[in-house]
């Protein structure tokens, strides 16, 4: 279960003056100022929802998925994920977490993807039977079996994006966390992986955490809708009125 109980963060941003007597003076002495991202949320997410967060651009839906991943750590208010404050970056929680952001990349661009799908089953400690199993299930519903020795230059979009997807679940986290997943993609690659997450989370009853701008990605998979403004939850829709 993930609890968030009037978590807050601040951004810190400094001012810089201009010129070498600029720089002097800032190296001394620098104004900062302060914004605040997310405002007293208050949020409780039961084990095996699939929860949609939906928002304008700046309105804090990043800093939601990092505060949640112990990426960030709230400025102020709790944050517990199994009773475990992510900020800890206990080993045990990371085990049952999986990440992806739609900007980043878990993927070495020169290298092929199983490459990094064999380096991770080392970082999460897999038993050799486990990792196997797990791969060739995850390859085989992604249909990645022809592209997981090609390098990753010359793979598509979409292809890159099912292998992230891959990377994110290799582990059978029990928390899955998204970010702009299907940014970029056309609509039958983003059906496809709708249909995925959706049967991973019948299937093994990950809690899926999904954050977009794009209404048809939210619609498409949550059960529970929460639209994020300037760092506050404005509404809260259940499945029935989402749909």
């Amino acid at each position: 279960m993930i609890e968030m109980k009037n978590v807050s963060f601040d951004y810190v941003t400094f001012e810089k003056n201009p010129g070498l007597k600029g720089a002097l003076k800032d190296f001394f002495r620098r104004k900062s100022h302060k914004k605040r991202a997310i405002n007293t949320l208050n949020l409780t997410i039961k084990d095996g929802e699939v929860i949609g967060l939906i928002g304008p651009n700046g309105g804090g839906k990043t800093t939601f998925a990092k505060l949640l991943t112990g990426i960030i750590e709230a400025t102020e208010g709790n944050i517990k994920i199994d009773n475990i404050n992510p900020a800890l970056h206990c080993k045990s929680f990371y085990q049952n977490i999986g990440v992806m952001f739609g900007q980043k990349t878990q993927l070495s661009w020169n290298l092929p993807p199983i490459d990094t799908f064999n380096m991770l089953s080392a970082i999460y400690e897999l038993t050799d039977k486990n990792y196997k199993n797990r791969l060739n299930y995850l390859v085989e519903v992604l249909n990645l079996k022809d592209i997981i020795k090609i390098p990753v230059r010359k793979l598509s979009l979409g292809q890159r994006v099912k292998c992230e997807l891959l990377c994110a679940l290799i582990h059978s986290p029990k928390y899955l966390f998204l970010d702009e997943p299907t940014l970029g993609l056309d609509i039958e690659t983003q059906k496809n992986i709708y249909d995925f997450l959706l049967e991973e989370n019948r299937i093994n009853k990950t809690t899926i955490i999904f954050t977009s701008h794009n209404l048809r990605d939210i619609e498409a998979i949550s059960k529970r809708l929460l639209i994020l403004v300037q760092g506050h939850i404005i509404l809260k829709l259940s499945n029935l009125l989402c749909k």
